[in-house]
């Protein structure tokens, strides 16, 4: 029973693996899929699958007349492989009289008549091969097209399905511009068709109302880049799954060079930008400019200020950066009232010694002592601090000592001295930032 289990579990497994073909076999059978399918175009036959997409009816309808026998394939495919070692889909090279072109073949145990849903669980190795994809195999009549249409198709998309369907959604598209201009000559901000057009600070200009589509360039990002005579451009995205068409952006409804120019006079600069290819990112880059400008500004100011409080702080000759009465007792356990500061040397000497002299005072505000003097030893090299504590200063035995005066002076190590005022060198009273220095 056991051993029965395990062989069907190992059939499983290796019918499960996608060993169908090994990479010399898929590279003949492309190659063969490729072939049957140039002759099914040049014969009108369609052997290959319906569909939506169909690359057979787009290549019928655009035939490149490629001659079977004067076709070249490169000597290896490109295979790509998706997780667990899945065949995805297989790319062939190949070329007609100095023709590059490439196929993309899938090999399907079964498969959607859409192209854009198919499952992974029909891919792999042992399906029918079928060409799903072409890029750079069919020739579109351009000329045909404009003549057909008034305004020129540039393609930028390289799959050749793809570009098809785009082209022939081309006139949808245009007719999305047209309702949107319709809405804004009168009066409406048409953001049915253009949804960001009210966030933008957007201007028709009088001439769009009579101009004409010029051209009409076709990427793989499903956007219509749609040209008007005016140079005006719409950017219009579709969305292949319900066709439906809005308009994402544009270019020159946005007075760019006009702005660019009363910015330059405002700020009293000659900042040079090259415009943007969307009115979004044109007014993107005005806002960076903009902010760029408030931001030197705000610089600016804070450099001046900085050097104008550093230069107040050398003046003082001492940063007291924090200062407070301590308390505690004496080996005789009585109430002792003490003093701890810390200070900030902000200026290019060194210092010795900085000496506090303190006065007790009661809660109502009389002295209560004669000055103390409490001195720190140094050095405190410049843009160093130094902290210091002095214990047991005064003997408050009926704790009525509520405060201290306090007074410093400075001696620095070249002999010079100064007396400083708390009020004048406290970062309470005055703003101080360390990292100045």
């Amino acid at each position: 029973m056991k051993k029965s289990v395990l062989f069907l579990v190992l059939i499983f497994v290796l019918t499960a693996c996608d060993h169908a073909r090994n990479y010399e076999e898929i590279k003949q059978d492309s190659k063969e899929c490729v072939l049957d399918f140039i002759k099914a175009v040049n014969d009108n036959k369609d052997r290959f699958d319906d569909g939506d997409l169909n690359p057979f009816i787009i290549a019928t309808r655009n035939n490149p007349h490629w001659d079977p026998l004067k076709v070249e394939f490169e000597e290896d495919v490109d295979t790509i492989v998706e997780k667990n070692g899945v065949l995805d889909y297989v790319i062939v090279h190949a070329k007609h009289q100095g023709v590059a072109a490439k196929f993309k073949v899938y090999f399907l145990k079964e498969y959607s008549l859409n192209q854009y849903s198919l499952n992974d669980e029909f891919k792999g190795r042992a399906g029918k091969p079928n060409i799903r994809e072409t890029f750079n195999f069919i020739n579109f009549d351009f000329a045909k097209y404009k003549k057909e249409n008034g305004f020129e198709i540039i393609r930028k998309a390289d799959s050749d399905v793809h570009f098809a369907y785009l082209c022939n959604k081309a006139t949808k598209a245009v007719e999305t511009v047209k309702k949107y201009i319709g809405s804004i000559k009168s009066g409406h901000k048409g953001t049915t068709y253009y949804p960001s057009s009210n966030k933008l600070p957007l201007k028709a200009d009088s001439l769009l109302y009579t101009a004409k589509v010029k051209s009409i360039t076709i990427s793989n990002n499903n956007i219509y880049n749609i040209c008007y005579t005016n140079d005006v451009i719409f950017y219009v995205q579709i969305d292949i799954w319900n066709e439906d068409f809005t308009i994402t952006n544009s270019l020159g409804l946005y007075p760019f060079e006009e702005k660019l120019r009363l910015f330059n006079e405002k700020h009293h600069t000659n900042l040079e930008l090259q415009r943007p290819n969307t009115d979004a990112g044109c007014i993107a880059a005005l806002q960076r400019a903009e902010s760029n400008i408030q931001d030197e500004i705000a610089r600016q100011k804070a450099e001046a200020y900085k050097k104008e409080r550093m230069a107040y702080w050398e003046r003082v000759g001492l940063v007291i950066t924090n200062v407070e009465m301590t308390s505690g007792t004496d080996k005789d356990g009585d109430n002792t009232k003490g003093i701890k500061f810390r200070v900030f040397n902000p200026t290019k000497k060194s210092i010795k010694y900085v000496i506090a002299e303190i006065v007790a005072v009661n809660r109502v505000g009389d002295k209560m002592s004669y000055p103390q003097r409490c001195r720190g030893i140094g050095p405190i090299e410049p843009q160093e601090s130094g902290e210091y504590e002095f214990e047991d200063v005064f003997v408050d035995r009926n704790d009525v000592i509520d405060d201290l005066s306090v007074g410093f002076q400075v001696v620095y190590m070249n002999g010079g001295s100064k007396n400083i005022r708390l009020i004048d060198a406290s970062t309470e009273k005055h703003d101080f930032n360390l990292f100045w220095w």
